[in-house]
């Protein structure tokens, strides 16, 4: 994560840019500040600070643009500073990093002992790169089931005539598919019983799904296969070992 270290007393504000000669630069830096100059830039700048390659171990060559009404030999707030990799030219120029203040006054200093500035960057998959993980076996909570019961519902509820739920007759098209509602929110394992307001069984459909898939389709024909009269109608829900469910739905013109 870019960014000051939490040891930090500095908060200066900063701005990283990656060159497009290096679109892709996998190691992170480290800028370890000091109140004395410990390095000097390629372009003859004294440096407060070093900046370290923290996956090699190695610190960078490092090159310092000097402001013109600041030339004093030293880096200063608002210079850039560019760490270059493999070379001292312009072309092996990896990041540019810049340290500014929004504090106008005179008595901001810059950055000193045990200020750290972190550059991380975003990193491939590599040989030897491991990622494990566990799961559990997913399970039924039973009071939870119970309280889901009451979301069990029918769509659509009205049915009417038809709906868009249902699919196109793939033969004829000037045909409609088959009729069909569902049932929403199920527990994995019920059993589906629809009857008529006079009580004679309709239709008895077993469901047994995943914990995710809670929905079970009737295509609105009856035990006996034939097409269900428009109407009132009743179901019953039974999950064993969870409760029981009733509800009523209309299938109407």
């Amino acid at each position: 994560m870019t960014g000051w270290s939490t040891s930090s007393r500095s908060d200066l504000e900063y701005r990283v840019i990656r060159t497009e000669q290096y679109a892709f630069d996998p190691f992170d830096y480290e800028f370890q500040f000091s109140d004395d100059i410990v390095d000097t830039s390629i372009t003859q700048v004294g440096l407060n600070f070093k900046v370290l390659d923290v996956v090699h171990n190695e610190f960078m060559v490092v090159a310092v643009t000097e402001a013109s009404a600041t030339r004093n030999g030293t880096w200063d707030f608002g210079e850039a500073i560019f760490i270059l990799r493999g070379g001292s030219s312009a072309k092996n120029i990896v990041w540019q990093v810049q340290f500014s203040t929004s504090d106008t006054s005179a008595n901001v200093a810059l950055p000193g002992p045990n200020d750290v500035f972190y550059l991380g960057t975003d990193k491939p998959f590599a040989n030897g790169d491991r990622f494990s993980f566990k799961t559990k076996e997913a399970v039924v909570n039973v009071e939870t089931a119970k309280n889901d019961l009451d979301r069990i519902s029918v769509v659509p509820n009205p049915y009417v005539a038809t709906n868009v739920l249902e699919p196109t007759n793939t033969i004829d098209r000037a045909e409609r598919g088959y009729r069909r509602l569902y049932f929403n929110h199920l527990p994995a394992k019920c059993t589906i019983r629809i009857y008529t307001t006079a009580g004679e069984l309709v239709k008895k459909i077993e469901h047994d799904s995943t914990l995710d898939d809670g929905k079970e389709f009737w295509n609105l024909l009856t035990k006996d296969n034939m097409e269900v009269a428009y109407g009132l109608y009743f179901f019953h829900i039974d999950a064993p070992g969870i409760g029981k469910k009733i509800g009523k739905f209309a299938i109407i013109k």
